[in-house]
């Protein structure tokens, strides 16, 4: 119970959907009304009818694999309802009435579609008999696979978010069920809603979980260039300068004031453009600023000019990474204007140096201040990540993502530690600042 009511405050805000069995409203305790609700009349639908599923649930020939998984979600929670699981189909259309997942020929034929779905988008509507379950499934867009999750949740008063067997899943046992005629839709607040290391695990999924923002981050890259010969030996000077005087190509830490650092950016960049080896800092249009997972401190003689020890430990290197993500801006809004960096300010770059600009807009920022969520039922602490949220947006132009940690202090104590409306609240008072998060969890093995 501690665990369902503990995620339920961690998603819940993300998201808006509602349910209840036996008699099914739009609206629920634990969640927020949807986003569109249609008056629509007509006689009740039976559902569940002597402990059964009165109609198959029917998924194309070949589903994708985010679609497939949620039918079966979807079959498994009305077989612990019921004690009988559904049959499942793989055909564009059935006879009689059916529960339809996807943008299938049945879906079309009955006159819907998900043409002009945002991404998340989607829709529950019920014609003829029949449950169509459908959204936007263009590129990471999952829609289709979001309203056959909310249906079970809203409808069906499924609440999963942790294993099955750990008692993640409660469902409301019903032998007879008729829902009414139904048409409504929903479309997340947040579009970044990722939430390790669950959003890996697609037979624990909830729409709540789920990322459709279109820059992401590739953490601490490039990850190999210290591995490349040709940069071991023809160009040292891009990795970061050690205090005794030495550069170690161990690590993958490179020095951002170097000159060839920012020119081998760029030249991979072009490179990959190109249709050449990747540049192990690109997914799709986004290229990554994010240093090796440790402090920067190289100390060679630009960088040394740049650090600041009087920043304390959250801001002694963020003039040295702004620097560097100004030239590489600028550069890129010259060579690839399509392109946005995406940068994360870490460990002892987090804070915004005095006067850092980007002018040319195409910088979009992940904060991982790592203060823990848990932290911010202290006043002091919720107002200065939100004030670093806030000046983040002020200097890129643009809504931020989170990176935040559910997993301190769970890590440190035992004991129950409840937080969540500190978490609603921080959501809510940074809706307007924020494209979402990447949440680190706890490590199941997974």
């Amino acid at each position: 119970m501690k665990n369902r009511c503990i995620a339920m405050s961690v998603l819940g805000v993300f998201m808006a959907s509602c349910c209840i069995a036996g008699e099914p409203a739009l609206v629920d305790a634990d969640l927020s009304k949807p986003r569109t609700v249609n008056k629509v009349s007509g006689e009740p639908i039976k559902l569940i009818a002597g402990g059964k599923l009165a109609m198959p649930i029917a998924i194309a020939e070949k589903p994708e694999p985010v679609i497939a998984a949620a039918a079966e979600f979807l079959a498994g929670s009305i077989a612990e309802m019921t004690g009988n699981k559904p049959e499942m189909v793989k055909k564009e259309k059935v006879e009689g009435p059916a529960i339809y997942i996807g943008n299938l020929e049945a879906t079309k034929a009955a006159g819907l579609s998900a043409e002009k779905m945002q991404p998340g988008e989607f829709a529950v509507k019920t014609k003829d008999g029949s449950i169509y379950l459908y959204g936007n499934d263009g590129g990471k867009s999952t829609g289709s696979a979001y309203a056959a999750l909310d249906f079970a949740e809203r409808v069906l008063g499924v609440r999963q978010y942790f294993e099955t067997e750990k008692g993640g899943r409660t469902v409301i046992k019903a032998q007879e069920l008729a829902i009414p005629q139904l048409d409504y839709g929903d479309l997340p607040v947040f579009c970044k809603r990722d939430l390790w290391p669950y959003s890996h695990k697609p037979h624990m999924m909830t729409w709540r979980i789920a990322d459709t923002h279109p820059v992401q981050i590739i953490v601490h890259a490039p990850q190999a260039w210290n591995k490349e010969e040709d940069y071991q030996k023809g160009r040292p000077e891009i990795f970061e300068l050690h205090k005794d005087g030495t550069r170690s190509t161990a690590s993958p830490m490179l020095c951002y004031s170097n000159p060839k650092t920012l020119e081998t950016y760029l030249e991979r960049i072009g490179e990959e453009l190109a249709g050449g080896r990747k540049s192990g800092l690109m997914l799709g249009k986004a290229v990554t600023v994010s240093p090796w997972d440790k402090d920067v401190a190289c100390y060679c003689p630009e960088c040394r000019k740049l650090y600041d020890e009087k920043a304390g430990g959250s801001g002694s290197a963020s003039k040295i990474m702004c620097a560097f993500v100004r030239k590489l801006s600028d550069a890129l809004a010259q060579k690839h204007p399509d392109l946005t960096i995406i940068y994360l300010p870490y460990l002892n770059y987090c804070d915004i140096p005095e006067g850092v600009e980007f002018p040319a807009k195409n910088v979009e920022v992940q904060l991982c201040s790592m203060p823990g969520l848990a932290m911010f039922k202290e006043a002091s602490v919720k107002k200065h990540e939100e004030d670093l949220i806030r000046g983040w947006v002020k200097v890129t132009g643009r809504p931020i993502q989170n990176w935040h940690y559910i997993c301190w202090p769970a890590e440190y104590t035992s004991a129950p530690y409840v937080y969540g409306d500190a978490i609603i609240q921080h959501y809510k008072d940074t809706r307007d600042c924020t494209v979402g998060s990447f949440i680190n969890g706890e490590y199941p093995e997974v």
